[in-house]
């Protein structure tokens, strides 16, 4: 195929909006980029953005045109051949390193090239975990049960029951579960070094009480969620699996995660008016704000960062 002659631009629209349908090879030889950068910087997708901007333009590229290609533009590329979100970020990505191999290899600033902006990651709101789909996750009995279906629902309860991160649950230990005068759990954050002593409510102590039916002689120093063999609990990919395979067996509409849990917890104290400051002692965080689900996500990220 070739693009020679404005040939792209007399196919119908339903054949063009896909990039295979003028990805060709032969397309730099409508315009002098060939020579522009090394081969791994033109990526397909940059090849086909810039023989789209030569077929518009009607003749061959230069730096100057190269260099004042800006975010409008390849905005209507991508509607033009129905790239998605993760495909523009790629797009994006492969012109900002061709603006690098431009300066390096020329020392021509592409000042178009690189005020480009990726989409935002995360744009779309998350679903918040309903009263109702939580009850599901919590009540869900399989056809085969296992003797750590029983943990998976109580660590499940007590993320969405007070907040407790799947971090802290794996650092508890069977004395951290007080019955007496008022059930209360501790839990330790290891990130920032603090201890917290929660309060249950009885329908948490009544899913703790069954898990522990089937563990009656823990010692006190013992984890109080171990694996079936007894050894500690080391990570969360057990946890993550038997919370997939109860949103799939139960037909929820969006994937669960296990931070979602606990971001319910936070929205449904919210929703029913509980100051911010008894949510940030309840949940050991160190500001207010962070009691948001979505303001707390952003926090966590820069304190990665």
């Amino acid at each position: 195929m070739s693009i020679h002659n404005g040939f792209w631009c007399r196919m119908p629209r339903q054949q063009h909006r896909s990039l295979d349908n003028f990805l060709a090879a032969d397309a730099f030889e409508a315009f002098h980029a060939v020579d522009l950068a090394a081969p791994k910087v033109l990526t397909l997708r940059v090849r086909s953005f810039l023989a789209w901007l030569a077929c518009k333009q009607g003749h061959p590229l230069d730096l100057a045109r190269i260099r004042a290609i800006d975010q409008a533009e390849v905005e209507r590329f991508c509607e033009a051949t129905g790239l998605e979100e993760g495909q523009k970020s790629s797009l994006i990505d492969g012109l900002r390193k061709l603006a690098r191999s431009l300066y390096e290899a020329r020392g021509v600033t592409a000042l178009g090239l690189e005020t480009l902006k990726r989409p935002r990651r995360g744009q779309k709101a998350r679903n918040i975990l309903s009263v109702e789909d939580a009850e599901k996750i919590l009540g869900w009995i399989p056809k085969l049960e296992r003797i750590t279906d029983k943990r998976d629902t109580a660590m499940f309860a007590l993320m969405y029951g007070v907040g407790a991160s799947p971090s802290e649950l794996l650092c508890a230990i069977r004395s951290d579960y007080v019955r007496e005068p008022e059930p209360t759990i501790q839990l330790r954050n290891t990130r920032n070094k603090r201890t917290r002593i929660v309060p249950l409510f009885p329908l948490l102590v009544a899913f703790l009480e069954e898990y522990l039916t089937d563990w009656p002689d823990l010692p006190p120093n013992a984890p109080l969620f171990p694996t079936r063999a007894g050894e500690p609990l080391r990570d969360t990919a057990v946890l993550k699996a038997s919370l997939e395979r109860r949103t799939w067996a139960l037909g929820i509409g969006f994937p669960v995660r296990l931070l979602d849990l606990r971001e319910a917890f936070i929205a449904h104290m919210r929703d029913r008016g509980a100051p911010r400051v008894v949510l940030q002692a309840l949940l050991g965080l160190r500001s207010p704000d962070n009691t948001d689900p979505v303001g707390r996500r952003l926090w966590m990220t820069k304190r990665r960062a």
